[in-house]
């Protein structure tokens, strides 16, 4: 059995999602020991309870450990079983992750796949379902997976209760994929959204962006969604390019302006429109597990350029190299990108 120190680099949530995946899609057993130690509290959250859960119940696995606060787990997959499956958080924990501790394994696996997880849709401190549906999704289609995802409730904190899908069928074939240039600009896209708030604010967040140089002519998309058991605001800013589309979110809470969520958004935003990154800084990380598993599987390599590489990168890197024969070289490119180049060892 596989040994996996979740101390390892950022020590946080994604060693976990990962390892899961991997050992799903590999048929690796492993036991992880310190688990989220860089976090504060330490141990397992509602929401990775939930990733093991599922990915127990997709494989039936054996699991060993999964209680709240555990530092300590076993999983011993079997082979992945395709069907429908949905699974509830419980809080505003993040539906996302959980589909990206899933979606990488099933997208290689034999057969169709319902997925339906309940929880928050828009958390701080992961991608929001935007950024699943318009960043990752597409570029994953463009790997070859055939992923479909959808959204019928939004979920905010504290109450979450947002629902969103994805329908897996199998893959046709799996291609190479160069992401070091983005290509021409298509368009610029803000859609700030408020649920169960005064359209007003999503209104001035609109001025805030609209008012600053270069974003006079990007398109405006004032969204009002009351289908949440939940008031949020969250902005969405949709950077299209040939080769890729990046987004960029800010969500509001309780007493910060609406024109501090709108600069929020807007200053990520136009830093990477400022760089020559093609693959942002989240994305960056998002891509790499399905980028190995297709270079492991099938001798293809993947490039994107991004940023100098995150905790977050080189932790992933590091646990893919744990379980499958593929490397990931990261060399500087320029004044403050990298290019990553994915494949075998």
């Amino acid at each position: 059995m596989l040994e996996i120190n979740g101390n390892l680099g950022e020590a946080g949530g994604q060693i976990v999602r990962s390892s899961l995946t991997l050992s799903m899609l590999t048929q690796t057993p492993f036991r992880m020991i310190n688990v989220r130690a860089g976090r504060k509290p330490t141990g397992l959250k509602k929401q990775h309870q939930t990733a093991v859960s599922a990915a127990a119940r997709v494989c039936n696995a054996c699991v060993t450990g999964n209680s709240l606060g555990s530092g300590t787990f076993t999983f011993e997959p079997n082979a992945i079983q395709s069907g429908t499956y949905r699974f509830d958080i419980g809080t505003a924990g993040s539906t996302t992750l959980i589909m990206q501790t899933l979606l990488p394994a099933l997208m290689f696996a034999d057969g169709t796949f319902e997925i339906e997880v309940t929880g928050g849709t828009h958390n701080p401190w992961a991608p929001t379902f935007d950024f699943l549906q318009k960043a990752y999704q597409p570029i994953v289609r463009q790997m070859g997976g055939d992923v479909r995802l959808d959204i019928s409730r939004i979920g905010f904190y504290p109450k979450g209760g947002g629902q969103i899908s994805a329908d897996v069928q199998p893959a046709e074939s799996w291609k190479p994929l160069d992401l070091v240039k983005r290509g021409k600009e298509v368009s610029r896209v803000v859609r700030p959204l408020v649920a169960k708030l005064p359209l007003h604010i999503a209104e001035r967040e609109c001025r805030t962006i609209e008012t600053t140089d270069g974003w006079k002519k990007a398109k405006y998309r004032v969204e009002e969604n009351n289908n949440s058991f939940s008031p949020g605001n969250v902005v969405t800013i949709e950077l299209s390019f040939e080769k890729i589309t990046e987004v960029f979110t800010a969500l509001g809470k309780q007493g910060t302006p609406a024109q501090k969520v709108a600069k929020t958004a807007l200053r990520a935003a136009t830093e990477y429109l400022e760089s020559e990154a093609v693959v942002g800084d989240y994305l960056a990380d998002q891509l790499m597990l399905p980028m190995a598993i297709a270079a492991d599987k099938f001798g293809h390599t993947y490039r994107y350029r991004t940023h100098a590489p995150s905790d977050h990168s080189t932790t992933h890197a590091a646990l893919i190299g744990q379980f499958l024969d593929v490397e990931v070289d990261m060399q500087p490119q320029g004044e403050n990108d990298y290019v990553f180049s994915i494949h075998r060892s």
